[in-house]
């Protein structure tokens, strides 16, 4: 990756998209333990939670902020978590 879009996504970025992902991705899972087999709640929940957390950063520590690239990468990371999830449930039929 050139070093101009690696400074852009940075590992702060794959952070968030690793951990909503896997948040979703849970989510999901025992939603469908549960029997909701809709996908939309969980992923929901997911991105709320994320755009919660960087607002709360943002009003009551003074050294972060909100950042919208955050918020892209912790909801990209929410379908990505909902792909994996799909995939899973339709190879071995959970």
């Amino acid at each position: 990756m050139p070093p101009e879009l690696w400074d852009i996504i940075g590992w702060d970025k794959v952070g968030h998209f690793g951990a909503y992902g896997i948040q979703a991705f849970l989510l999901l899972w025992g939603f469908y333990r549960i029997g909701w087999h809709h996908p939309l709640p969980a992923i929901l929940i997911a991105i709320l939670f994320g755009m919660t957390m960087e607002g709360m950063q943002f009003a009551f520590f003074p050294e972060r902020y909100f950042e919208w690239a955050d918020v892209l990468a912790n909801t990209l990371g929410a379908f990505a978590g909902y792909g994996v999830f799909k995939r899973l449930i339709y190879h071995l039929n959970f």
